[in-house]
């Protein structure tokens, strides 16, 4: 009779692996969250180093300027300015989300027909663009 080989040490391996793989994973997505909370607190302290250097420069040209313009960002509190800020930002970044939204759309609308037309060859077209939207003769 042959004896049986044990598993043993094929098992203790593999959960070695295993371990290394989740320490791994574990620290890449620590690593990727502390990358996120860097890349927002530059973001943040840019924006502030601006607006204190707008301020600065509206405080030392106002006595000398009648620019509407300039006296208009000099009149603002620091209230209004975070408003302000904080509504360009909220509109830019609504903007952007818009356009990644298209352009996932775009992407996934092709392969979706595709399969669509796979498993049903008779369905009939929406007549959505291929960004979702309706025609312009709709």
């Amino acid at each position: 009779m042959a004896a049986k080989k044990s598993k043993e040490p094929d098992d203790n391996v593999r959960k070695e692996e295993l371990s290394f793989e989740r320490d791994l994973n574990k620290y890449a997505y620590i690593s990727s969250i502390m990358s996120k909370i860097i890349n927002k607190g530059c973001t943040v302290a840019i924006v502030f180093i601006i607006m204190y250097y707008t301020n600065e420069m509206t405080k030392h040209l106002s006595g000398q300027s009648t620019n509407v313009l300039i006296n208009f960002i000099a009149d603002l509190s620091i209230n209004e300015y975070v408003a302000y800020m904080i509504s360009g930002l909220a509109l830019g970044y609504g903007k952007i989300q818009e356009r990644l939204k298209k352009r996932h759309i775009e992407k996934s609308t092709i392969r979706i027909s595709e399969l669509e037309q796979m498993v049903n060859p008779g369905r009939l077209s929406s007549n959505l663009t291929n960004k979702g939207e309706t025609p312009k003769g709709d």
